[in-house]
């Protein structure tokens, strides 16, 4: 739950260390789960995550929605994905 800088275009894309518009507030369990995604499609996972779950408690239950999201590239469709042997 501790705060850190998110570089928004990682230094090793291209982005800038000092340019302090290139950096964002986040938790360290977001953070970590972003890693090198471009800011686009985590937009298009937070937005998945909202209608589809009605958003998120906490950091930690973002990011286990959004890697669910993930998982499943048709969350979000109103499509029902094929449950796997451990979700019976």
């Amino acid at each position: 739950m501790s705060l850190e800088c998110d570089e928004l275009v990682p230094v090793s894309l291209g982005g800038s260390p000092l340019d302090r518009s290139n950096v964002a507030r986040a938790h360290r369990c977001c953070n970590n789960w972003r890693r090198a995604k471009p800011v686009g499609r985590v937009r298009d996972i937070q937005a998945i995550v909202t209608s589809s779950f009605g958003g998120s408690t906490s950091p930690v239950d973002f990011v286990a929605k959004a890697k669910a999201v993930e998982r499943c590239p048709d969350a979000g469709t109103g499509k029902t994905p094929p449950l796997t042997t451990t979700e019976w």
